[in-house]
């Protein structure tokens, strides 16, 4: 008997002992390791995944320079993208990604200055 009194009180210290108050911990203080991971501006780097030569899905990009059924031309930050093929399709696009589907040829980079957008 004294022995299951014991441990019920031992239980009871266990599981309602008040927890101390967290010292003044600031926001930045608690992420600042990640916080330059973090982009607030919006300035990420183009992300781009290709499903053999069917499809294609990028993630920020900034402006559509022209589009038709074999060929479709992009602005990235630094750059252009150009993609060349047949029965090319923007699946759905919205202001940072697109999805582009159809029989992918070629990719091609293009180092581009602000200035040179057409």
């Amino acid at each position: 008997m004294k022995r299951h009194k014991a441990m019920q009180k031992q239980v009871k210290k266990t599981h309602f002992k008040k927890k101390k108050a967290p010292s003044d911990i600031s926001v930045k203080a608690l992420f600042k390791d990640s916080l330059h991971y973090l982009d607030i501006t919006g300035n990420d780097p183009p992300t781009m995944h290709l499903w053999g030569n069917r499809g294609l899905y990028i993630e920020h990009y900034e402006k559509i320079l022209e589009y038709t059924g074999v060929h479709i031309r992009l602005q990235l930050k630094h750059m252009q993208i150009s993609i060349r093929g047949q029965t090319l399709v923007l699946e759905y696009f919205s202001r940072h990604e697109l999805k582009i589907r159809g029989d992918i040829e070629i990719i091609q980079f293009m180092a581009t200055d602000r200035g040179d957008e057409q």
